[in-house]
């Protein structure tokens, strides 16, 4: 089980570098918008895409609770 537990979390971290860019991305593209329309609705994707980085790295701690991650490097 532990070992199913290093790969979630490894897979976990492989997404938190492409939310970031997303969420730059997006509130670049609002930033730079000149509909308002479109550019709130922008904002409201890179709020989002820092909704889901939040819950990445929640969902870490949890799995390296799950696996006894306290010998993992913190």
């Amino acid at each position: 089980m532990d070992e199913q537990i290093r790969i979630l979390e490894a897979r976990f971290r492989q997404l938190i570098p492409m939310e970031r860019n997303a969420q730059e991305i997006y509130s670049d593209l609002a930033n730079n918008c000149s509909d308002p329309a479109t550019s709130e609705q922008l904002r409201k994707i890179a709020k989002d895409e820092a909704r889901h980085l939040a819950m990445e790295k929640e969902i870490i701690e949890l799995l390296k609770g799950s696996s006894g991650g306290a010998s993992s490097g913190r």
